[in-house]
């Protein structure tokens, strides 16, 4: 149950290495980076969910220069969400799909 929830979230960045050339329409890639999410309930420590934000160079619309940003500004609105529909609810959450999806994934596994 959400409404009694006091969520909090960190962003954690790491890179991917591969072990072999993972290829795009762009080209190959021996490394990724990406952003762990770690969505936690402030009152019951321990408890938490985890999900991941990832974008593709020069393929994914929301690979923006200020995507840190954006992940931060998304983890201070999560005080909003109470219910899991409120997730797609949040302003401009449409424009920053990768960050949709990590929130919502970090969001379920938390709940479940």
């Amino acid at each position: 149950n959400l409404t009694s929830m006091k969520l909090e979230a960190t962003f954690t960045p790491y890179t991917l290495t591969f072990n072999f050339d993972a290829r795009t329409s762009r080209g190959a890639m021996k490394t990724k980076d990406t952003w762990l999410v770690r969505l936690a309930d402030a009152d019951q420590p321990g408890k938490f969910g985890w999900g991941e934000c990832s974008t593709l160079p020069k393929l994914s619309i929301d690979y923006l220069p200020d995507y840190e940003d954006n992940l931060e500004q998304f983890g201070k609105m999560l005080g909003q969400v109470k219910k899991l529909e409120d997730l797609y609810k949040l302003p401009d959450i449409e424009l920053y799909p990768s960050i949709l999806f990590g929130l919502e994934t970090a969001l379920l596994d938390l709940l479940n």
